[in-house]
């Protein structure tokens, strides 16, 4: 006779990471209270699957009820209308309504480059050097300045910069950017960004006369770096694109000043012109 083994209380959640799974199952104790009964961190060994696999069959992690964590690159929260359909169809009704709204991800740096910034920026939150040469150009730029940073939340977003800043990948994850340099990246700065004769960005070998050299001035090249990234490209970091153009409030105070004429007139010239009245 075969009995369908008793699920534990409560759940297991599952995160996988790069290198290792964490697990946490929490259930609700006597009193009510939630009661964390394990926490711990096993190294992966091979792939996804196969280090699950081999916890499953130490932890007997099939007598569970188990969850995992999304990131926030694995899913999107996207408002939509309510369907005008009665309450038992409205399930299937929403679901349509979303498998019609098709989107893509907007990519800040991009957008501010086709409004035509004067000075966009990228940096990482954790490169001490790298960010504060970026921002200490940021606050020298006369007008607005934009500076995107790559900053990890444990919270909302945890792990989604880990492909451009582990250590073991940053060579080909990074595109450095310096004005007046050839747009290297990889270990020893083999590889290099080139547009093919379509004018669409490739990666070709350092040294090819196709490559690209930084130039900051350039809102094209400024634009074309912003749309760079994972997965077919490294993430560019650094000054995008840097312009001198006088600030709006420069331009204000000079068409003001122009519009004053040279010698101001007096109040009682003022009075004095146009249709006046004597009063007796």
């Amino acid at each position: 006779m075969f009995f369908k083994r008793k699920k534990q209380s409560g759940w297991l959640a599952i995160d996988t990471r790069s290198d290792h799974v964490d697990l946490a199952h929490v259930k609700r104790a006597a009193n009510g209270k939630p009661q964390v009964a394990l926490c711990d961190s096993y190294r992966k060994q091979g792939s996804d699957s196969a280090t699950l696999a081999r916890l499953c069959r130490e932890l007997k992690l099939d007598g569970y009820r188990c969850t995992t964590l999304l990131g926030s690159g694995d899913y999107q929260m996207q408002p939509i209308d309510a369907p005008n359909v009665p309450a038992a169809e409205l399930k299937s009704a929403v679901r349509w309504r979303v498998k019609e709204a098709i989107d893509y991800p907007l990519e800040a740096a991009a957008i501010v480059m086709g409004a035509g910034a004067t000075f966009v920026a990228r940096a990482i939150a954790t490169d001490m050097q790298g960010l504060t040469k970026v921002l200490e150009r940021a606050a020298k730029h006369e007008g607005t300045a934009f500076v995107e940073i790559l900053q990890n939340c444990p919270i909302f977003n945890d792990g989604t910069w880990d492909a451009v800043t582990e250590a073991g990948g940053k060579d080909e994850a990074q595109l450095r950017l310096e004005h007046g340099k050839p747009l290297v990246f990889g270990k020893g700065g083999t590889k290099s960004i080139a547009l093919d004769n379509h004018g669409r960005p490739t990666i070709v070998e350092a040294g090819d006369p196709r490559a690209l050299v930084h130039d900051e001035g350039s809102d094209t090249l400024g634009y074309a770096l912003s749309r760079l990234g994972p997965p077919d490209f490294p993430t560019p970091l650094g000054v995008l694109h840097a312009e001198s153009l006088a600030p709006y409030e420069r331009l204000v105070e000079e068409q003001l000043e122009r519009a004053r004429p040279a010698k101001a007139p007096s109040l009682q010239a003022v009075l004095d012109s146009g249709e006046t009245w004597t009063v007796d």
